[in-house]
Parts: C-alpha cells; structure tokens; sequence
C-alpha cells in the first residue's frame, strides 16, 4: 500500500505507552519499509530504558529507532523545550501518533499537547484510544474513526508488553485479555480480526 506520509514518530510520555497505543502499527509499517521514530519523553532509570529497549526489539523496531528525552516523570512539561525536542524529528509529510489531549494524566496531555504543537504542520495527526483498563483515563467522548489492521502483528503487541517487567503489577490481571478484546471489538466494522484504533484529527489523501 502506498502510504501520503514519508515516516511515522510516535511520541509516547513514559516507557510502554507507544507499545500500548499502536506497538501493532508500527511493527506493521516497519516491515513494509516505512521510516519509524519512537519519542519516549521521560524515563525513570537504566532498568526502564533497557525495558523500552527489548520491547521494541520484539515488534522488529531497532535502537536506532528510538529517541528517549530526559523529561521528569510527572512534570513533563508543554512549552517552548518539550515542542523543540519532538519538532526535530517531524515534517510535513511525517504522520504523528501520540496521546489524546483529553487525558487525565498531565503528562499523556502535555506530550500529546507538545506533539500538536510540534506538528502544526504535519498533514497527517492521530491518538491512540485509550486503554480498556479500569480507571477513568480520559474524557474524550468522541468515538475512534482511523483502524489498523493488526491481523499479522497483536501478538507481537503483547508479547512486547511483558518486557515492562517493572510495570506488569500495575495493570490488571486480565490486562492482556483485555486489550486482545479491545482490539477485537473495534474491529467489528472492518475485515479484520483485530486492529489498532485512533482518533483522527487529522489525515490527508
């Protein structure tokens, strides 16, 4: 498929949220060729980042790939330094993936807000839904409308997730099934089995 984007940065706040958002897409688009920048803009200590490290390594997606800030977690901030740090890597032909601005964790907003910022000019904008666990972690109303097919590439996704080893005692003992089902759900109007869904703020043909 012949995409209308040159290369694809996904902008997550902490170490597992890009794997969580849309892992399965990106795993999908590197293997077709396409140019993947993962942005993670904090990370708390070495542990973490070799998480990060093996994780991507799971979906296919190389070091090389992956650019780690050294933003303070919980204080990640939206202004003229965070905007600097992700503009760099974004142009106009780049499609942006990042959190819903509508998040109830000040950092998903502020990264999401930064990355806005950073590609008013980009022609292509999503954000991943958000993640079926129970907490309330958003309050965007607005139901998802762009789908990838993630067919080939759901179990890359979680296996990818186990890396987190210093984050699984966080998520719910089902957290797993849960996001197997989320994606299986929103697939409900495609040809698919499974994808990965976003809000679409913007996405040019």
């Amino acid at each position: 498929m012949k995409y209308n984007f040159d290369n694809v940065v996904a902008i997550g706040a902490h170490p597992d949220d890009i794997e969580i958002g849309c892992g399965a897409s990106l795993s999908k688009w590197y293997s077709e060729g396409l140019n993947i920048k993962c942005i993670v803009m904090s990370c708390e200590n070495k542990t973490r980042r070799f998480e990060i490290y093996n994780a991507f390594e799971v979906l296919n997606i190389p070091k090389s790939c992956i650019v780690i800030g050294e933003f303070n977690d919980g204080g990640i901030p939206h202004n003229k330094t965070s905007v600097s740090f992700i503009d760099k890597y974004v142009n106009e032909k780049t499609l942006i993936i990042t959190h819903n601005e509508h998040d109830a964790h000040q950092d998903h907003r502020n990264t999401s807000l930064s990355a806005m910022s950073a590609g008013r000019d980009c022609l292509n904008f999503l954000q991943w839904t958000t993640v079926p666990f129970r907490r309330v972690n958003t309050f965007e109303n607005t139901p998802a409308s762009f789908f990838v097919c993630i067919d080939d590439f759901i179990e890359k996704k979680l296996l990818s997730l186990t890396y987190h080893k210093t984050q699984l005692n966080r998520f719910p003992e089902n957290w797993m099934e849960l996001l197997r089902n989320q994606a299986y759900i929103n697939a409900i109007n495609s040809n698919c089995q499974y994808v990965e869904s976003f809000y679409l703020k913007k996405f040019t043909i």
